[in-house]
């Protein structure tokens, strides 16, 4: 029996389609689980009450974040926080030593987050996250300066400030949803944006320095004068470098079409 001329019509068209308005090949597959091997706290912002971010790792005590203002950083009703105003922050009570010495027990680790930035006009870097004690010391901080992601990570060959900083390009900071991870292993410090890598560079040392006493804060500094604005959906810290695959297999298991069509191109 012929094919009707309905069917036969469609079907041509979808073979003409361009490539950019095929739905992206994730579509239809079941989302990848999250990477768990080497995780060590894990933030998913779920609460929608109170005062306090659970840590749900569940690997070490203690890593549960305080609100540091409760004007200034809300919970939104889709999920997550907002940071907003100054003197804001998501920390620990007090230092963060378990975190610490997991990372340096590996000398390895992987920051994950996903945000979406209030403004492109924040600098100092605006602190995104931080193991750090103030502006001029930490142990690692992922920042945003205006419209580009930064790291600044303390190793055995760098000074307590951890400088050079390592940065993506101009305009990859967006007022969007992202999900932004930063991974150092093997003398490389990585950052990726959306599971795609933006800037891979060699970094000698190790994290046998790096200072037991600092908070891990999300929003800010410890002594609360680099804030950053903006929301935050979730926070990981694994002691390992998480591999490119592994980075984007995170990226999948949120199942955000936008984010999963720009690594299908």
């Amino acid at each position: 029996m012929p094919m009707p001329k309905s069917i036969a019509l469609l079907l041509s068209l979808l073979a003409v389609l361009p490539a950019y308005a095929q739905p992206p090949a994730w579509v239809g597959v079941e989302k990848p689980d999250r990477v768990t091997n080497g995780l060590v706290a894990l933030y998913l912002l779920k609460e929608g009450s109170g005062a306090i971010a659970k840590d749900t790792a569940g690997k070490v005590k203690s890593l549960d974040l305080n609100f540091s203002d409760a004007s200034g950083v809300k919970w939104l009703p889709e999920g997550g926080v907002q940071v907003a105003g100054s003197g804001s922050a998501l920390w620990t009570a007090g230092p963060a030593t378990p975190l610490t010495k997991a990372l340096q027990a590996t000398s390895q680790f992987t920051v994950e987050a996903i945000v979406v930035n209030a403004s492109l006009a924040q600098t100092g870097p605006a602190r995104i996250v931080s193991l750090s004690k103030d502006p001029s010391e930490r142990n690692f901080t992922l920042g945003q300066e205006h419209d580009h992601y930064v790291v600044r990570l303390r190793t055995s060959a760098t000074d307590v400030q951890g400088t050079p900083e390592t940065g993506t390009g101009t305009k990859t900071a967006l007022p969007v949803r992202q999900h932004v991870a930063v991974t150092f292993g093997a003398g490389a410090l990585s950052l990726y944006i959306n599971g795609q890598l933006h800037v891979s560079e060699a970094r000698a040392g190790d994290l046998s320095n790096w200072d037991p006493s600092l908070r891990l804060v999300v929003g800010n500094e410890a002594t609360l004068d680099r804030q950053w604005n903006g929301k935050v959906e979730l926070v990981a810290v694994y002691s390992r470098a998480l591999s490119a695959a592994e980075v984007k297999q995170n990226v999948e298991a949120l199942g955000d079409e936008s984010l999963m069509q720009v690594l299908e191109e």
